[in-house]
């Protein structure tokens, strides 16, 4: 398990023995696991799109 998960949960399980309100604190942790997930996932792509400009630059250059 990563880290963040691991604190997630512990923080979770902190909230819900202390509020009872567990249906709340699932729909949070839910929410911030998603906009983790997308974060990850525009970096991904990001990172993707750089890759394959470089590789086209450096083809470009070594064509010429």
């Amino acid at each position: 398990m990563d880290q963040g998960l691991i604190a997630e949960q512990s923080i979770f399980y902190d909230m819900v023995h202390q509020s009872g309100s567990a249906s709340t604190l699932i729909k949070d942790a839910n929410s911030a696991r998603e906009k983790r997930l997308k974060t990850a996932q525009a970096k991904d792509e990001g990172m993707g799109a750089n890759r394959m400009w470089s590789i086209i630059e450096n083809s470009t250059i070594e064509s010429r």
